[in-house]
């Protein structure tokens, strides 16, 4: 107490008050001083050292508790665009500008930003419902616009994936919003998949049947419960069609596993004889007794 009430009598209390109260911009309400500058950065590092600890804290949670990580991840996003805004907020009126007159006195600049940048303003609030809803989450497996990717990064105006190519694509929120989109990842069970084969009559259909089952048992992709089926699905006019189904958890490598199970098949109907049909086409002479 005695060293506070020294520096707030003292030359030196004096100069340091006279210091901060050093007016450096006056704009009509809007009075910048030196010491509004410390308190502009007090704010701003306030700011970021509260999210750096609720970071720290979700993470803790997630991992004590198993939350889903893209959860975690949603809901600091979540308390980084309040705090950011709290921010904002907070600076506005520390250099006199309160928030009411800023709107108020900025309405028609807002009007005219606005009809120039919907597209950013969507995308922006469809981040927001993305984040709160979670229907889309850091680590999903989602097919949009005809493409499968998994998400990695979740930002405020863009949806940042990468495709089963190891593409990074970069996706507007409000796309994810708008457009109808396949989550795989919100399936909690496994996915069924099945790959097609064509083999020429004269076989066996059960030994065929046999036979895709055997190429697939060993597969530790492939989940055992619910098992793997065959079904005989057309009998055309030049071969048999046989569709292999079988469930599994790999979602994004999926067309990897499936080529894998095609070259299982493969050497199981070399093993077993089974002849793949191939493409035939007949062609009738017609003799002239001229």
């Amino acid at each position: 107490m005695a060293l506070l009430s020294w520096i707030t009598t003292s030359d030196f209390g004096a100069g340091l008050k006279s210091f901060l109260d050093y007016q450096l911009l006056v704009a009509g309400k809007v009075n910048i001083q030196v010491g509004t500058i410390f308190i502009l950065v007090l704010i701003y590092l306030g700011t970021k050292l509260i999210l750096n600890l609720f970071k720290k804290y979700v993470k803790r949670k997630a991992r004590k508790t198993k939350v889903d990580t893209g959860k975690a991840i949603a809901a600091y996003q979540i308390a980084e665009y309040v705090l950011y805004i709290l921010m904002v907020v907070l600076m506005l009126q520390s250099i006199g500008l309160p928030i009411t007159l800023f709107v108020a006195s900025s309405a028609a600049l807002f009007i005219g930003i606005g009809l120039g940048v919907q597209d950013l303003f969507r995308d922006i609030v469809a981040g927001f419902i993305i984040l709160s809803e979670r229907t889309v989450t850091v680590g999903d497996v989602v097919e949009v616009a005809g493409m499968v990717a998994q998400v990695k990064e979740i930002h405020w105006r863009t949806t940042t994936v990468y495709t089963r190519d190891d593409i990074v694509v970069i996706i507007p929120n409000n796309k994810l919003v708008r457009e109808q989109v396949v989550n795989w990842s919100q399936n909690r069970l496994p996915t069924r998949f099945h790959i097609t084969v064509k083999v020429d009559y004269g076989t066996d259909s059960r030994k065929v049947e046999a036979a895709l089952i055997k190429s697939i048992e060993d597969n530790r992709e492939v989940v055992k419960i619910p098992a793997p089926s065959v079904m005989l699905r057309d009998l055309n006019e030049n071969y048999m069609v046989f569709n292999l189904y079988f469930f599994s958890r790999n979602l994004f490598r999926i067309e990897r596993l499936k080529s894998d199970i095609r070259f299982d098949v493969e050497q199981a109907f070399r093993e077993e004889g089974i002849r793949f049909a191939f493409p035939k086409s007949e062609v009738h002479l017609k003799q002239n007794n001229n």
